[in-house]
């Protein structure tokens, strides 16, 4: 608002007062209020306030949106959807994905509707909803290949590879996730190993699974790896090779060593800190979550299917 001075008259001639409504100016300040609010939101995620990270993470999208920058609005809204992913509330992450979808809209900002379909896919994904988890992958592959980017096909590959992998379609799983393995694609090295050996076990291609095991433990790890979850997540997958190739005792020992490694990551594990880690390293905050509640729970049923398999049929757990 225009100051008056002592006479009553509005200060609207003053140069400092014309400056402040340039477009320019406006924008630059709404841009240094988003880069606060920004800040503010992250350091709520790392105390792991999930909840508390939300206001300033809608006041920073607003506030660049004001500037006129989509393309720095995605950090703002893929923190907010990291967060309520988070926190457990997917109706509240994908609502903030779609904010951010209004504000790509139109954009030619492609890549950056590249990473919010995945990570759509991903929340539709562990929401139950593959078929539309399915649409919103298929999308992103295609786009990415449009736009003729070699890390974003990679990390498309990635994305509709782990989806498969859930919709138990091994084959197409083992074949995008090894299209996914290109450098410096926006993906975790590792953790793609790791599910395309979970993909080739299930397949019954021991050989191969087990060398891709090897594989991963020869990758380097970034905090956005969750490197203290590596060693559940390595037991659980050589269980199942070894249940694949037969052994269910080994299968069953493997698989117990992952459950008892998922119980002690539930006190653990900093969600806050690695949820940062993730979207300063890939970018991606809701793609790179991990929870452990949930490895649990998937370790638990396959240890638990396996005893019922009084038969021995070691394809069981992998069909």
């Amino acid at each position: 608002p225009c100051r008056r001075g002592k006479q009553g008259q509005r200060n609207e001639h003053r140069p400092e007062h014309a400056a402040q409504d340039r477009p320019e100016y406006r924008c630059s300040r709404s841009r240094l209020f988003a880069h606060v609010y920004l800040h503010v939101a992250l350091a709520a995620v790392r105390r792991e306030d999930f909840e508390g990270s939300y206001a300033p993470s809608i006041a920073a999208g607003e506030a660049i949106a004001r500037a006129g920058r989509p393309d720095l609005a995605y950090g703002c809204w893929a923190n907010a959807a990291g967060a309520a992913a988070a926190s457990g509330d997917l109706p509240r992450a994908l609502g903030f994905l779609d904010r951010l979808g209004e504000v790509l809209a139109g954009k030619g900002l492609a890549p950056l509707e590249v990473q919010l379909l995945a990570m759509r896919a991903f929340l539709l994904m562990r929401s139950g909803e593959l078929s539309h988890a399915r649409l919103a992958a298929d999308s992103a592959v295609e786009l990415a290949e449009r736009i003729d980017d070699p890390r974003l096909s990679a990390a498309a590959a990635h994305d509709r590879g782990i989806l498969a992998l859930a919709e138990d379609d091994a084959s197409l799983a083992e074949t995008l996730l090894e299209r996914a393995l290109v450098e410096d694609a926006p993906i975790s090295p590792a953790l793609t190993r790791l599910a395309r050996a979970e993909a080739l076990a299930r397949l019954g291609r021991i050989e191969e699974a087990e060398a891709e095991v090897r594989a991963t433990t020869l990758e380097p790890l970034r905090p956005s790896d969750w490197p203290e979850t590596l060693v559940p997540r390595l037991a659980r997958v050589q269980g199942l090779i070894a249940w694949s190739g037969g052994d269910r005792t080994l299968a069953a020992r493997r698989l117990t060593e992952a459950a008892d490694g998922w119980r002690r990551q539930l006190s653990r594990l900093s969600h806050g800190e690695r949820m940062a880690a993730v979207l300063a390293d890939l970018g991606r905050p809701v793609v790179g979550l991990i929870e452990p509640e949930r490895e649990l729970e998937r370790v638990q049923r396959e240890l638990d299917l396996l005893q019922r398999d009084d038969q021995g049929a070691p394809h069981a757990v992998l069909s």
